[in-house]
Formats: C-alpha cells, structure tokens, sequence
C-alpha cells in the first residue's frame, strides 16, 4: 500500500558554525517538504514534559563591529590628542541608550558589548579602540530600526569628541517565528502522549538563537523542547556547561513526539 506521504529527516551539521539550515536549504533539504517539525534539548525542565511557544520563540542575531578613530599622545598632555577610549565609553554608554529610549518597552532587544581592545601603555593616550559586541532582538521591524540607531549613534558621537566611528555589521540568524496551526498540533499531540499537565507553554521567547528558524521562513513548521532533566541521575546542569548531560529517557519522548506529529501533521495539509 502506497504511503499518504513521505517523511524527510533533517540534521543539521555544524549549525552553528559554517552549516546549518541554510546551506541544507540550498542544496534541496526542503524541496516538496510542506511542513517542519524540529525539538531541541531543554535542561530547564523534567524529563517528560514538552516545552511549546507560539509565535516568536528565538532572536535573531547580529555581530557589531565598531572601530573608534582618535589621535595618540602622551597621557601627560591629554589636551594634545583625541582620546579613543573615552569616545569608546560615551559611546557603550550612548549604544545602551537605544534600548532605554528608542526602544518601545513592549518590544524585546538587547546590545552587548563583550569585547574591548585599546590602548598599549598606562601612560599613553590611544587613539584606536575596536569594540566587538552582538544585537539580539525578535521582530524583523525592530532589528532594522535597532541598527539604523547603532549605524547612527557610532559614527555621529565620536565627532563631537573629536574622533571618528566606524560600524560594521555582521549578519547572524534571523528570528525563529513559529507557525500557529503547527504548534497547536505539537501541544495536542503531547497531552494525548502524555497529559495535559506535560506541557510547559513558554511566557517569554529565547534571546539565543536558533538556525531552525530558516527552515520554517520557507515552509510552515514549529519548533519545541523536549525536557531532559533529571535531578535523581543528576541531570541539571545548564547547557553549555562542561557538566551539562540529558536524561537519556528523553530521547523517547522526543521520538513519540515526532511520529505523532507526522501522523497528525496531515491535519494541517
């Protein structure tokens, strides 16, 4: 008896290096997929349990580059030169500040600036400071207004000190938005698996990202946590941690799940 439909699985290699969704997409991973199911690991609930989001449900990402141009003398004499790691302050200070005050407060957006290279003796005034920071943020509109500001603030302030500003932008993923008749298929499918009490619908999104979010810009989908933690096997240690483990009972969740949303995927079609 010939199937009603064919199934695909999909593994990302390297996602969150040089592979991932988008190098699959490109070389066919989708092509006659009309839907998308994806799960990851969640430490942060019981083995058992499922985690779901409607709507947004991971950030999108982008590398901030920022070089700061000043004029170097001895710091003896500040008043000869222009000095880049002040400009480089009043500007980590300013970047904050957009989302303080250009942000609205029911929207979501974080900047960090996490690394800081200047300077090459105590007593000499810089005059080049590289600032290295990452742009998290959920909606599409607010990550565009958020680098137009960034672009702004950069290389506006640095002249009223003297200096010059550089921005860079390195683009990351784009924000994982799940589609709302897939979701209520995952939730359905875990309360009839394993109750209603099982599933853990998430208040806010994730600000670390998620390179699912490419599969489901091409094709309707959603994306869900399978709980992996287990406090008796002592699994409860955060991800990205060197004594991060699962569960390993999860995985049977996670392969119920993902038949039953075959199964039931056929709803949506």
């Amino acid at each position: 008896m010939k199937p009603p439909y064919n199934i695909r699985l999909l593994f990302q290699p390297a996602e969150e290096t040089v592979g991932g969704a988008k190098p699959m997409i490109e070389a066919g991973a989708l092509e006659s997929v009309d839907l998308v199911f994806g799960l990851h690991m969640d430490e942060n609930i019981e083995t058992g349990m499922i985690g779901i989001r409607y709507g947004s449900m991971n950030a999108s990402s982008d590398t901030l580059r920022i070089k700061i141009y000043g004029e170097s003398c001895h710091g003896a004499y500040p008043s000869k030169g222009v000095d880049a790691i002040v400009i480089a302050a009043h500007t980590i200070i300013g970047l904050q500040s957009i989302v303080s005050r250009n942000l609205d407060a029911r929207e979501s957006g974080v900047i960090t600036i996490g690394k800081i290279n200047a300077g090459t003796a105590g007593n000499i005034v810089s005059d080049y400071v590289e600032l290295v920071g990452t742009l998290r943020t959920l909606n599409p509109d607010v990550r565009k207004r958020m680098l137009k500001r960034i672009d702004e603030m950069v290389t506006t302030l640095p002249i009223a000190y003297g200096g010059k500003g550089e921005f860079i932008r390195e683009e990351g993923y784009t924000a994982l938005v799940n589609h709302e008749r897939p979701v209520t298929i995952v939730k359905e499918n875990a309360i009839e698996l394993f109750g209603p009490d099982k599933v853990y619908e998430k208040d806010m999104a994730n600000m670390g990202v998620e390179d699912f979010a490419y599969f489901i810009e091409e094709v309707p989908g959603a994306f869900f946590t399978l709980g992996c933690k287990n406090k008796l096997n002592n699994n409860c240690f955060p991800a990205h941690n060197g004594n991060f483990d699962i569960d390993e009972d999860s995985l049977v969740y996670g392969v119920m799940m993902q038949i039953m949303n075959i199964y039931n995927g056929k709803k949506y079609l």
